[in-house]
């Protein structure tokens, strides 16, 4: 089994509440990256008589739409690799539990502070770090605290803001100055009456300025000056009050919530408390204004942030730059990455295979489908050995140069061969000569000795290797069922009895690919493995079988029935790859962050992934890809390939921190005719920019990309069928940091 399975014990969950939403998206993106989630929700009032499937709806309602499946816990949970605790009661639960595998405390506050006048409460909730549980935290003061008061096992992750949702929006308002106040009665922790105090003194100094109360529909004390009561409001309605407010009250006298943030990545100047809880995110004067705890300061602050435009402007502007790289899909691999890290060793205390991949720092990464395997290609060729390797799709050359970084640091004596035109196909996408002038500069830097680039099709490559002569092949090719077929026709009779077949993409359905089937009929003629990690990799050896590494022993072994040999015998091996993937994402994410993307191989190219539908329901499978290199002008031309309706079209960019100017963009239909263009101003102005770019200039129309995901929202046209073609001409330039 090469992805976790992960059970959560989960107490019913409160629409609106901050902690629950959290808990939701990190379950939403574990099981995104192909972790298998359990969802065992403790009923207590509110949910008490629902079924399983009725949770299932009203987590899905409330929260959101995950991949995890959801029970009514009822005293017992399935087995699995890792069960979290989510809040104190469901620790006791867990306790009860003789299986589940590795447990966890996911910690978002300090709980025992949710009853200052419950003693008894408070001591339960304590005691609940008292029971040995590895704990997992939201920010990094609350894992200090814990292990430094309750001596437990802690790592954290990062606070963080969904900007899907929470980003600067165009509200219309007049010229009334607005605060907005984070407003719990029933939550010390929130200091309702300390900024109810507060905001009246605001209110008497400055009574023309309107102060807008959310978080419940109950305010007792009652405010005694005037107040738009804004109740419970859902994301949205949430998103729209922090961009129409100048200044946002929140204070935390726990663990800081996410209410800060989202404000912050609304464009609003944040008020909070003076703790050490933000340190290494909130500064004071920089990006939010921090205060002590008394009404006087507060209101003092608050005043002066609505009457000094300019102090105000700072925060706005420092608080976008804090929050434009943060990403909930980030946070949840660092969630990831603990996990695996400690099955990973729990399972590798016996394993006595020795794999030089612990030590390897490979040079290209993050450029593809390819990532999560190039640890596994590096061990592969290092203990196979092989005297020909050939590679056929070799593309950013990802897989290709993790073969070769291998060959050259073992010694293995390989010649490697890369066959590929280089001019991408339907699946792969189109991309100019920018990517073979990468590959082929990193090939004769490193490489040039031992590895050759033939640039032409597969077929033509082939008189040029005689039967039986390869060692090691890698398909890559074209993804359709026939392109497949006739790639294994041509080459198979050339890999050497015994030798070892990759093939890609062997999970992947539908947009046409049809490796799968071909994938199944392979397996029964040879002895193979398969990396079930969309979109898959397989791993096969040519009969009659001979004698292999032990790598290759052992990862056969879990699909081995015929040897009888326990599936559970290659676990340890595929869960070390899994967590150097985990650790290579979290790389990658850091240098998002920290700006060293910039010198990464990412930065070689720009990708276009151009996402379709009729209603604004967007998924992987409906979008379609082309790459450019930077510096000229582009004339890039995407076709989507299919015959259904569209209505609304996203263009994201995978572009390492660059300047982005489109001249134009046009959606043409089947018959040549075009509906939909933007080339003039206003044509610009009515797209709609949402996630990590910002936009400079209407004319020319110009943004910036400062994260991983940015994406355009163009105009909805009339729905038409397709196939469609989208033409843009753009031009991207780096950004020297």
């Amino acid at each position: 089994m090469s992805s976790l399975v992960i059970n959560w014990l989960v107490p019913e969950p409160y629409p609106g509440a901050g902690g629950d939403i959290g808990l939701f998206r990190l379950i939403r993106y574990l099981a995104e990256f192909g972790h298998r989630c359990r969802v065992y929700v403790v009923t207590y009032d509110l949910l008490k008589e629902f079924s399983s499937e009725e949770i299932r709806n009203y987590v899905q309602e409330h929260f959101g739409v995950t991949q995890a499946q959801y029970y009514r816990f009822a005293g017992s949970i399935e087995d699995a690799d890792a069960t979290l605790a989510t809040f104190w009661p469901t620790v006791e639960n867990l306790l009860t539990l003789p299986n589940g595998g590795r447990r966890y405390y996911l910690v978002q506050d300090f709980e025992p502070s949710f009853y200052p006048d419950e003693p008894g409460h408070y001591a339960r909730a304590e005691n609940t770090y008292r029971a040995g549980l590895h704990c997992i935290t939201l920010g990094p003061w609350l894992a200090e605290l814990l292990r430094e008061r309750y001596h437990v096992t802690a790592d954290h992750f990062d606070f963080t803001v969904d900007k899907e949702v929470f980003y600067p929006r165009d509200v219309a308002r007049d010229a009334t100055r607005r605060v907005c106040f984070y407003a719990r009665p029933t939550t010390p922790r929130r200091a309702y009456e300390m900024g109810l105090a507060a905001l009246q003194i605001v209110k008497e100094r400055l009574p023309e300025v309107e102060v807008c109360f959310f978080g419940t529909a109950a305010l007792t004390p009652a405010p005694s000056f005037p107040i738009t009561q804004c109740g419970v409001l859902d994301e949205e309605g949430l998103a729209n009050l922090f961009s129409s407010s100048d200044v946002g009250v929140v204070f935390s006298l726990s663990n800081p919530s996410f209410v800060p943030l989202e404000m912050i990545a609304c464009g609003c100047a944040v008020m909070e408390l003076a703790s050490e809880r933000w340190r290494d995110v909130l500064t004071h004067g920089e990006n939010a204004w921090l205060v002590n705890s008394n009404p006087m300061a507060i209101a003092n602050g608050v005043i002066e942030l609505l009457t000094n435009e300019d102090a105000r402007r700072r925060l706005i502007e420092n608080g976008l730059g804090l929050t434009q790289n943060m990403s909930w899909s980030a946070s949840a691999r660092q969630v990831e990455s603990v996990l695996l890290r400690d099955v990973a060793a729990s399972r590798n205390k016996d394993d006595d295979i020795t794999l030089p991949s612990r030590k390897f720092t490979p040079l290209r990464y993050g450029l593809g489908a390819w990532t999560e395997h190039i640890f596994f290609a590096y061990d592969l060729v290092a203990q196979l050995k092989p005297r020909l390797l050939v590679e056929l799709g070799t593309d950013r050359g990802e897989s290709y140069f993790a073969f070769c970084q291998s060959a050259l640091e073992n010694g293995t004596d390989t010649k490697c061969y890369a066959i590929d035109h280089w001019q991408g196909d339907p699946h792969a996408g189109s991309y100019d000569e920018t990517t073979f002038l990468a590959v082929e500069a990193h090939n004769r830097a490193h490489y040039a000795a031992f590895s050759t680039l033939i640039r032409s099709t597969f077929d033509a490559a082939a008189e040029r290797f005689g039967p039986e002569s390869i060692d090691l092949l890698h398909i890559d090719g074209h993804h359709t069922e026939e392109a497949v077929r006739h790639d294994l026709e041509i080459w198979l009779p050339k890999l050497r009895p015994g030798g070892i077949l990759l093939l890609h993409d062997v999970t992947m359905r539908g947009r046409d690919f049809g490796v799968w089937k071909v994938w199944a009929e392979l397996q029964e003629r040879g002895r193979s493995a398969t990396f079930e990690e969309s979109p898959g990799l397989g791993v096969w050896e040519k009969t009659p079988a001979g004698s292999l590494p032990p790598l290759l022993e052992k990862l056969f072994a879990c699909s081995a029935a015929a040897y009888n040999v326990a599936p559970n015998e290659s676990r340890a091996l595929r869960d070390y790859y899994r967590q150097r993937h985990a650790d290579l994402q979290a790389k990658i994410a850091r240098q998002w962050s920290d700006g060293t993307i910039r010198s990464s191989p990412i930065a070689e190219e720009t990708v276009i992934q151009i996402f379709w539908s009729r209603d604004e329901s967007y998924s992987e499978e409906k979008s379609a890809d082309a790459r450019l290199g930077q510096g000229d002008w582009k004339e890039v031309t995407v076709r989507l390939p299919t015959v259904g309706s569209i209505a609304h079209l996203r263009v994201d960019f995978l572009s390492a921190l660059t300047n982005i100017e489109i001249a134009k963009i046009e959606v043409e239909s089947s018959n040549g005719g075009v509906i939909y263009r933007a080339n003039l101003p206003n044509d610009f102005e009515a797209i709609r920019l949402v996630g990590d770019c910002e936009r400079q200039s209407l004319e020319p129309f110009s943004i910036v990309v400062t994260g991983v995901d940015p994406q355009l929202h163009l105009p909805s046209f009339q729905a038409t069928p397709g196939p469609l073609l989208v033409r843009l001409r753009l031009r991207v330039q780096a950004i020297e940091p």
